[in-house]
């Protein structure tokens, strides 16, 4: 405890100061006086339409953040501004707002790499004005634009999020910063969703010079050779050949699903096997057998087994502190869900989209034997079975009554 020691144990003979002062954060009746702050930020469950501004609740805090701005500007004191609280709540919403303009969807610790060091804090307090974000489906890792409604736009596929087991402890800011301490351009790269806007790198105005502008570490995205820090890929920022191959023999989906977005299910079967199987090889130093990667790549056939190993459960991560982004699941850490000798990827069809008819074995060109039909129906019509069963042995008593004839 933070209080003096009893007059009989002390070890000196003459009066002493211990220089004992209390806890400011406590008041007088042992209750901490400062409480925690709520983002307001919102959170959609799936169907669930948009919202197109922020919360009345923040208005509050942003009519305090501009007042104090102006008594500044009137007490003559604008060089204090920039580095005020509430200059700095100011200029980050002003530059994330830039951000969301260029891209609607986004992984906050990209936006946080963005952003000048010194605003970085205010980020978390910035989002709840300009997004808001799903508690489920292909964008649950993710800040979303508000009045943007990625289930009624097909090219939101590209901003889906798919999550998976880190392949390394997962690395937080300024470790990243020390590995390229000496040479920091050459840790850094413009993603593919920005590549549009490069030329602003030329751009010489003060405003640009507040960015690491566009410019993300290569550690936080997924190339299928180097080992990530991160858990969390947008589609459109994977430079990893062979996942764009898939992506470019994708069928549009003409529906938007929970489970896959606006892409089929047998292209996002490919895209998580292959993902899995690379970042299972990164992980062990093992050599990755072309002829495998291959064979993942143009799947036919996925075995029925359940949906959970497939579909990662939920995990806000990124909704939290993206510093911790170790708790999201793509699966088991093995290479894509699959053994040595199997045939095929361990997947799951969903539930939804085979009995909406999404999903269709013979339109979609798989093979289908009887022990898969089986199998399907002990998942999806446990009923079906026992009513086959007691089919089954019916026929047999039947053949059997014959023979005694």
């Amino acid at each position: 405890m933070d209080i003096p020691p009893l007059l009989r144990y002390a070890r000196v003979d003459v009066p002493y100061n211990y220089q004992y002062f209390g806890n400011v954060l406590v008041d007088e009746n042992g209750i901490k006086a400062k409480s925690t702050v709520k983002l307001h930020t919102i959170f959609l469950e799936w169907g669930e339409e948009p919202p197109t501004t922020y919360p009345l609740v923040l208005q509050k805090e942003l009519d305090k953040a501009e007042a104090d701005v102006e008594i500044l500007k009137k007490n003559g004191m604008e060089r204090l501004i920039r580095e005020s609280p509430a200059g700095y709540f100011l200029q980050c919403l002003e530059l994330v707002k830039r951000l969301f303009e260029m891209k609607p969807i986004w992984i906050r610790r990209h936006i946080n790499w963005m952003l000048p060091p010194v605003i970085r804090p205010q980020l978390r307090f910035v989002l709840p004005y300009v997004s808001y974000s799903m508690k489920k489906g292909p964008w649950r890792q993710s800040y979303i634009k508000f009045g943007y409604d990625p289930t009624k736009d097909p090219n939101a596929w590209a901003y889906q999020v798919e999550g998976f087991r880190s392949c390394v402890k997962s690395v937080k800011d300024i470790e990243i910063y020390k590995m390229f301490e000496n040479d920091q351009e050459s840790g850094m790269i413009v993603p593919n969703s920005l590549k549009k806007y490069a030329d602003q790198l030329k751009d010489p105005s003060p405003e640009i010079k507040q960015f690491e502008f566009l410019k993300i570490p290569k550690q936080l995205f997924y190339d299928g050779v180097n080992p990530t820090s991160a858990v969390s890929f947008q589609f459109i920022d994977m430079t990893d050949d062979d996942v764009n191959t898939i992506l470019s023999h994708r069928q549009q989906s003409q529906v938007c699903y929970e489970k896959t977005g606006w892409i089929d299910w047998i292209t996002l079967c490919r895209l998580r096997s292959v993902i899995k199987y690379k970042l299972n090889c990164i992980k062990n130093g093992k050599t990755m057998d072309q002829n495998r990667i291959s064979h993942l790549m143009n799947a036919r056939t996925f075995k029925s087994i359940d949906s959970k190993q497939l579909i990662p459960p939920e995990d806000d991560e990124d909704i939290g502190d993206d510093n911790d982004d170790t708790n999201i699941a793509g699966g088991d850490d093995g290479d894509g869900g699959l053994d040595e000798g199997s045939d095929g990827d361990e997947v799951q069809s969903d539930t939804n989209m085979a009995n909406s008819g999404d999903f269709d074995l013979s339109n979609n060109g798989l093979d289908v034997s009887k022990d898969d039909l089986i199998a399907r129906l002990k998942t999806f019509n446990p009923g079906s079975i026992r009513l086959l069963d007691e089919l089954d042995g019916l026929l047999k008593q039947e053949s059997i009554m014959k023979l005694e004839e």
